[in-house]
């Protein structure tokens, strides 16, 4: 099981897409953690969180787990 280093592939104040990464929030042993911000908008952006596995080729309830904690995650209702 190949791990990616996030601190090689991915830097604070980074932009990733249409995001800015602020803060690492979380280092796990499978995952990865950030606070960041959405950049493409004129207007002050909510704060956002993403996450990534950190292996290379993750196993099956690897991921599995982690399209449970998004299903559940994307449920939830928060003012930010």
């Amino acid at each position: 099981m190949k791990e990616n280093n996030p601190q090689e592939v991915i830097h604070l104040n980074q932009r990733l897409g249409k995001y800015r990464l602020i803060e690492e929030l979380y280092l796990g042993k499978r995952t990865v953690v950030y606070r960041g911000v959405v950049e493409d908008t004129t207007e002050e952006s909510p704060p956002v969180v993403l996450k990534w596995l950190r292996q290379e080729y993750p196993t099956f309830n690897d991921l599995l787990q982690f399209r449970n904690q998004y299903a559940i995650a994307k449920n939830l209702k928060s003012r930010g």
